[in-house]
């Protein structure tokens, strides 16, 4: 098991001159108050993996998946950091929702097309409500997941709360969707997308 010291050795290897650094940003000065552990025991995270969860859902999102983005292959600090995230994903509960949207700010419509498949090779971030105007949306997509028993979508917000009330889901990595139907509209293109089996 990776400890947390060895992710801190791996911060100095590679992010030397990070300003406010990159795990220890999060590290240094970590309690978790009784309270939040037994709530982390009921699905056996430990220390370390809520420490994950804290810069996943933080401003750390960029390490754990901008490789995956980008096709290429990550330093062994990214490795580390989504190795452990895929950990935890596995130990959450799976969604068990009828629609799950996703305000995306980096996509471009143009990329997608009707009747076709597509494997999303990082952890697409969801959530089961509607958010309203989120500033810098380019598309809003709207996700049929399969049944809980099924869903490769899992449950961040039983161990993490997020400052706005919003459940955060995540698909886990390769999760393939099949698109149903593009809708321009006004505001945003609606991307409709139909999770499938793996």
């Amino acid at each position: 098991m990776i400890t947390i010291e060895q992710l801190l050795h791996l911060e100095k290897k590679y992010y030397p001159d990070a300003p406010h650094g990159i795990v220890s940003q999060y590290a240094n000065g970590l309690t978790i108050p009784q309270n939040k552990k037994i709530e982390l025991a009921q699905y056996g995270i430990t220390d370390i993996e809520y420490l994950i969860i804290l810069m996943f859902c933080g401003n750390k999102a960029p390490l754990f998946q901008q490789y995956f983005i980008e096709n290429r292959t990550p330093n062994e600090l990214e490795s580390a950091l989504s190795f452990l995230l895929d950990g935890v994903l596995d130990k959450l509960p799976s969604a068990d929702f009828e629609c799950l949207g996703r305000f995306d700010t980096y996509s471009n419509i143009d990329n997608y097309k009707e009747n076709s498949i597509i494997e999303i090779n990082y952890y697409l971030t969801v959530t089961p409500h509607n958010l309203g105007d989120v500033v810098g949306t380019k598309i809003i997509w709207l996700i049929t997941p399969l049944l809980k028993e099924e869903t490769q979508a899992r449950c961040i917000y039983p161990i993490y709360d997020l400052p706005i009330p919003e459940y955060q889901v995540n698909f886990k990595r390769d999760t393939k969707f099949y698109i149903d139907k593009i809708e321009q509209t006004n505001s945003h293109p609606l991307l409709y997308v139909t999770e499938l089996k793996s």
